[in-house]
């Protein structure tokens, strides 16, 4: 049965030597662990993976768990897979590409199979405010000929769909419409129609 070997490892077999079982199973493995290795190092050069991305990817490809799970160990040994560094590295780069709230970065993170206990540590210093004004501001400009409700109802739409807390959400929709009008809006509308915040229009 043919299979490819690293010349390091092909250097101590000779042309046509007949392997026991034992020694099959042994380079076969060998052969498999190199693939697996390249295309696990590969894909975590393109941008940072979490452990569970990279065990998804090399089963994608075909790899059986044992493979598998020595690569990542591996990889883990080289600091190529750190879930705490993966995490912290997520949360930043949407904070400053695209701000989310803790409930959409928390269900991300979840997604990308970080454990909870790691999404509750890097999760505990996100500044949502910061995040939704940020969001919010780079709409401001076309909503300023809405009145009150029509904007609140945009404006809260587009923060709850990025994940921010109802609190958040109302603190924002008030200080982008001070931003717009040199006033805040009345105080008895900001709660009112509270449930259009999640509806799913556009911005």
């Amino acid at each position: 049965q043919a299979f490819s070997l690293p010349l390091a490892e092909a250097v101590h077999l000779r042309v046509g030597q007949r392997l026991s079982d034992e020694e099959l199973a042994h380079w076969q493995f060998r052969d498999a662990y190199t693939r697996a290795r390249d295309l696990a190092l590969a894909y975590v050069a393109r941008r940072p993976r979490s452990t569970a991305e990279v065990r998804r990817y090399l089963r994608q490809k075909g790899f059986a768990d044992e493979v598998v799970e020595r690569v990542v160990a591996r990889l883990q040994e080289l600091a190529y897979l750190d879930d705490r560094e993966f995490a912290a590295y997520w949360v930043e780069q949407r904070a400053t590409f695209r701000p989310r709230g803790r409930l959409a970065l928390q269900q991300e993170l979840r997604e990308k199979g970080v454990s909870e206990a790691l999404i509750r540590d890097v999760l505990q210093d996100v500044d949502e405010t910061a995040g939704a004004w940020k969001v919010l501001q780079r709409y401001l400009p076309r909503w300023r000929h809405l009145d009150w409700p029509a904007y609140r109802r945009k404006a809260g739409a587009l923060l709850a769909r990025r994940g921010f807390s109802y609190e958040v959400i109302r603190a924002t929709l008030a200080r982008g419409w001070a931003e717009l009008h040199g006033t805040a809006p009345d105080v008895d509308t900001i709660d009112e129609g509270a449930s259009d915040l999640s509806e799913d229009e556009g911005p």
